[in-house]
């Protein structure tokens, strides 16, 4: 019996010992694990960050909590192959993966919601796994520099910024998303990347390059900008889309392109710039377009541009094809110093007309006269020097209407 008693306390000391250890793990502001058991039993179900040690290696199993209130971070752990959890359904800060040259799996079977997901520098991850669900909630996705073949699991319906780039391997990517309130920028992946986005409705800015196919068949209302580089698609339409309040549209280099169209866009808030897109012939697919508030810039090969319902373009406006365009000049020619109030240029022949920096060259359409074949330099003013020389003057003329 007296040995019993004096057990007793001890075995007190140890478990106030251990409780005391293991609040001590669940209050820290960062949880480092330094060895894969460290990870495998973790007593906690919320804690606040944790931080993998860049000397750890092999396989982690994070085992234990279900929300993070801060991160998850693992940055330089050259030798870490896999990282997974089966009880993490919550990260409130970020889930940031950096600069990981073996891990090749990735598996979050019970992760719904992260604030952030930064995957940077991911040479191996070719395997990511969520759960059913899926990841429903970010606020911010940056994915590059990975071995990733598609993005599956990844079912935001919203999201501020994504940013997807330098996945070679990326074949495609489709999802659920409805609304970008900042930006979505897919650029420099896989050549074949189909990228379909059949539910986005509402975009503050919208960038794609180096795509094989660009689906957008809900998409109404773009707040900035739309810009498309580089890619290798045939056509591009935007059914539905009938607004750009402030921003710009823009097609350049994009070789495979045969056909643009926007049948509903009424209003262009920013610049249309559509130049080196060789494969296109007409410029015909703004059939209701009224209102541009930037520039214009169209250069290439095509042979014919049709704006028919254009009323009010208010900044400089440069129409030039290595092509004859005289029918297409002679209308527009008509609307100098009236429905186009900026600078204007229209010219064919001109064998630069592909060029950002082209100069004067070819026929000249401009200052109200008709279109001819000499290479006269009679007309108006031509543009200037580059692209940026074009936008200025429209600044600058846009800048002038609001003082009249």
């Amino acid at each position: 019996m007296y040995t019993t008693m004096k057990l007793v306390p001890a075995i007190l000391a140890v478990g106030a010992s251990v409780a005391s250890a293991q609040s001590s793990i669940c209050s820290t502001a960062t949880y480092t694990i330094n060895s894969a058991a460290e990870a495998t039993a973790i007593p906690c179900r919320t804690m606040e960050s944790i931080e993998i040690s860049s000397d750890l290696t092999g396989a982690v199993t994070i085992d234990g909590p279900t929300r993070l209130r801060g991160n998850l971070v693992v940055n330089n752990a050259t030798q870490l192959v896999s990282l997974a959890s089966s009880s993490l359904t919550t990260i409130d800060g970020r889930f940031e993966l950096v600069g990981l040259e073996l891990l090749n799996d990735v598996r979050f079977t019970a992760l719904t919601a992260v604030e952030t997901i930064e995957w940077v520098t991911l040479p191996a991850l070719g395997t990511v796994v969520f759960g059913t669900a899926g990841v429903t909630s970010a606020s911010s996705v940056r994915i590059s520099n990975t071995d990733l073949r598609s993005l599956d699991g990844l079912n935001l319906a919203s999201v501020d910024e994504m940013y997807i780039n330098n996945n070679d391997r990326l074949l495609s990517y489709s999802t659920q998303l409805a609304n970008v309130s900042k930006k979505l920028e897919i650029d420099s992946n896989g050549p074949a990347l189909n990228v379909t986005l059949a539910n986005l409705i509402w975009a503050q800015e919208l960038i794609i390059n180096n795509a094989a196919s660009v689906l957008v068949p809900s998409l109404e209302v773009i707040n900035g900008s739309m810009r498309f580089d580089q890619n290798s698609f045939t056509t591009f339409t935007a059914p539905n889309l009938t607004e750009f309040k402030e921003g710009d549209i823009s097609f350049i280099n994009n070789p495979e392109l045969t056909n643009i169209s926007f049948p509903v866009l009424e209003t262009l808030g920013g610049s249309l710039t559509i130049v080196n897109n060789s494969g296109l012939a007409r410029i015909d697919g703004f059939p209701e377009l009224k209102t541009i508030g930037g520039a214009v810039l169209l250069g290439g090969d095509f042979e014919s541009v049709e704006l028919p319902s254009l009323d009010d373009a208010r900044g400089a406006f440069d129409v030039r094809s290595t092509q004859s365009i005289d029918e297409s000049c002679k209308f527009f020619d008509d609307m100098e110093g009236r429905q186009i109030r900026g600078e204007y240029n229209c010219r064919g022949g001109d064998e630069n007309a592909n060029e950002a920096n082209s100069t004067s060259g070819g026929s000249s359409g401009n200052n109200g006269g008709s279109s001819n074949n000499n290479n006269n330099g009679s007309g108006s003013a031509m543009l200037g020097t580059n692209m940026a020389a074009l936008v200025t003057v429209a600044v600058i003329g846009g800048l002038a209407q609001l003082m009249l």
